[in-house]
C-alpha cells in the first residue's frame, strides 16, 4: 500500500458542529503545535494549540473498530468554565483531518506532522505524513459581549461545547496529496526551506520511513521530485526521531539503536556536471569553472552565470561533454567476475549491455547493487560491457554512461594467483617422492642383503629340490 504526504494551510475560521459525539475516543497522540495566531490580529484571536492524533471513530456505524486522523484545537487563553467545565477546556474541537487518495477504503491514519513557519503564522502550512488503513473562540466581538475569558461564557454555551466537540466538515490538504509512494511505511517528516540560483525559494521535505531510510523531495510546479534516499538504519529498524537545525544546516534522525547527524545536501556527492545537474537539488550547482558540484549558499553574486542549475526542467545541455574510457581488464575461466558501477544518484537506474545488447538477469548474470556479476566464467564472455545510468527528470529520461569495460579471457598459468600454487603443488609433489623413494630404497637393500646371506628358507628348499625332489614335501610348512 502506498503511503502519502499532504500539506495543508490554515484552518478555515468556519466550521458546523457535528452533535453526540464523545471528545476523544482512545487516541493515540501524534504531535502538538503552537501557532502564535496572537500577534498582529486584527480580529484579537487567542494563541492556538493544535493537536494532531488517530482515535476510534464515534461518527460511523461500524461492527468494527474504525480509526480516523483528527486535529483539535484549544485556545491558549483558555482556563475553563465558571461552574460547567470548571478546569477544563471550553474551545476544544476536533475534526477529521483528511488526506484523500482514490481507491482507498479506509481512512489514512496520519504518522507524523511538522509546522513550517516561512513568515508569520498567516502564511504556515501543516506537513503531515500518512499511512493506508461551532468555534467558540475569545475575540473582539465576544469581547464586546462582555466575554473577557472563558469563566465569563454561559452555562448553555458551555453545555453544547460539552457534548459537541466534533466538527461537521474535515479539513482538506491544500491541494492532492504531494507524495503517493508504494514501498516503506512514511513516519517521520520535517522541512526546510532553500533559495536557489535564481532566487526562487523551495521547500525540501525529509521522510523518514519505517524500514530505517530518509527520503529527501521537492515539488516542483506540482510535480513531486525525490532527490536522495538514504538508507541510514538496518531496514528492521525505524526512523523514529527526525529533527532539523536550521542553525546548522543538519539534520538529525534516530532509530531504537543508533543515531545520524548528516548535512541538509551533500553537493561534492555528484562527480559529474550531469549528476549534479539532473538531481535537481536546489542546495547544489555546478561550477564551470571549478568543475565541481557546490552549495548555492557560497556563490558569490558575480560568478551566478559561471554556475549551472536546472530545478524545474532537469537540462543539462550547458554541461561539457564527457569522454568515456574503457578499462581492460582480464578474466578466467570458472572464476567470479565482478564490474563496478558507480551512478552519481542512487535514484537512478542502472543497465549493462554486452556488445551494445542488454543484459537481463539470469543464473549467468547478476545486477548486485548496481555492480554486475558474472558467474563460471567462460570464453563466449569476452567483449565490452557497458554499464548506463537513466535518470528521469521532467518526464524525459536521460542516459549516463559510467563505465565501459573490455574483458579478456586471460592465460590461467600467467593469472597471479596461480603461480604461487603452483610451487606449492611442486614442492609437495617433491617431498612426496622422496618419501616413497628412501622407504623403497631401502626395502630394497634388506631384500638383496637376505638373499645374499641365505636367510629366506624358500630358496634352501628350491635348491633341495633340484637335488632330492622327495624332500620337497617337508619345506612346504616352512614360512619366510
Amino acid at each position: 500500500m502506498a503511503d502519502r504526504l499532504c500539506v495543508y494551510y490554515r484552518h478555515d475560521n468556519i466550521f458546523k458542529l457535528a452533535r453526540n459525539s464523545f471528545v476523544i475516543s482512545e487516541p493515540n497522540f501524534i504531535g502538538m503545535k503552537h501557532v502564535t495566531e496572537g500577534d498582529d490580529n486584527p480580529e484579537g484571536d487567542d494563541d492556538k494549540i493544535y493537536l494532531f492524533f488517530n482515535e476510534r471513530a464515534v461518527e460511523y456505524d461500524a461492527y468494527s473498530k474504525m480509526e480516523v486522523s483528527r486535529v483539535a484545537r484549544v485556545c491558549k487563553g483558555d482556563v475553563g468554565g465558571q461552574r460547567t467545565l470548571q478546569k477544563k477546556w471550553t474551545s476544544f474541537l476536533k475534526t477529521h483531518l483528511d488526506c484523500p487518495v482514490l481507491q482507498t477504503r479506509l481512512p489514512l491514519l496520519i504518522q507524523d506532522v511538522f509546522l513550517f513557519w516561512p513568515d508569520t503564522w498567516k502564511t504556515c502550512m501543516f506537513y503531515g505524513v500518512f499511512t493506508p488503513q461551532g468555534i467558540v473562540c475569545i475575540n473582539s466581538k465576544t469581547r464586546e459581549k462582555g466575554f473577557s475569558t472563558s469563566l465569563d461564557l454561559p452555562d448553555e454555551t458551555l453545555q453544547f461545547i460539552l457534548y459537541n466537540p466534533l466538527m461537521d466538515q474535515a479539513v482538506k490538504p491544500s491541494e492532492q496529496p504531494l507524495l503517493v509512494k508504494k514501498g516503506p511505511v512514511f513516519i517521520r517528516i520535517v522541512v526546510a526551506s532553500t533559495t536557489a540560483l535564481d532566487g526562487s525559494s523551495h521547500q525540501v521535505m525529509f521522510i523518514g520511513t519505517a524500514s530505517g531510510s530518509v527520503l529527501k523531495a521537492v515539488n516542483y510546479d506540482g510535480k513531486m521530485v525525490i532527490i536522495e534516499e538514504m538508507q541510514l538504519f538496518k531496514q528492521s529498524d525505524p526512523v523514529k526521531i527526525l529533527r532539523l537545525s536550521v542553525t546548522l544546516g543538519q539534520l538529525y534522525a534516530g532509530s531504537e539503536e543508533a543515531m545520524v547527524q548528516m548535512p541538509l545536501s551533500t553537493c561534492d556527492h555528484y562527480a559529474s556536471c550531469m549528476d549534479c545537474v539532473l538531481a535537481r537539488d536546489p542546495y547544489c550547482g555546478w561550477d564551470l569553472s571549478a568543475e565541481r558540484c557546490i552549495a548555492i549558499k557560497n556563490i558569490h553574486p558575480d560568478t551566478h552565470s559561471e554556475v549551472v542549475q536546472s530545478l524545474r526542467d532537469g537540462n543539462a545541455a550547458r554541461c561539457p561533454a564527457v569522454e568515456s574510457t574503457t578499462i581492460i581488464q582480464n578474466f578466467y575461466l570458472g572464476n567470479v567476475v565482478r564490474l563496478l558501477c558507480q551512478p552519481g544518484s542512487n535514484l537512478a537506474r542502472v543497465q549493462w549491455s554486452l556488445n551494445n545488447h542488454t543484459i537481463q538477469n539470469s543464473n549467468k548474470y547478476h545486477n548486485l547493487h548496481n555492480n554486475l556479476l558474472i558467474l563460471n566464467a567462460s570464453d563466449s564472455d569476452n567483449g565490452f560491457y557497458t554499464c548506463t545510468a537513466v535518470e528521469s527528470s521532467n518526464g524525459k529520461e536521460d542516459v549516463i554512461q559510467n563505465a565501459t569495460y573490455e574483458l579478456r579471457l586471460g592465460n590461467f598459468m600467467e593469472h597471479p594467483s596461480v603461480q604461487p600454487l603452483a610451487q606449492d603443488q611442486q614442492k609437495s609433489l617433491l617431498a612426496l617422492k622422496i618419501l616413497v623413494i628412501i622407504p623403497t630404497l631401502i626395502l630394497l637393500a634388506l631384500v638383496v642383503w637376505n638373499v645374499y646371506k641365505g636367510h629366506f628358507a624358500i630358496l634352501r628348499c628350491l635348491e633341495k629340490a633340484e637335488e632330492s625332489p622327495q624332500s620337497v614335501s617337508g619345506c612346504q610348512e616352512i614360512q619366510l
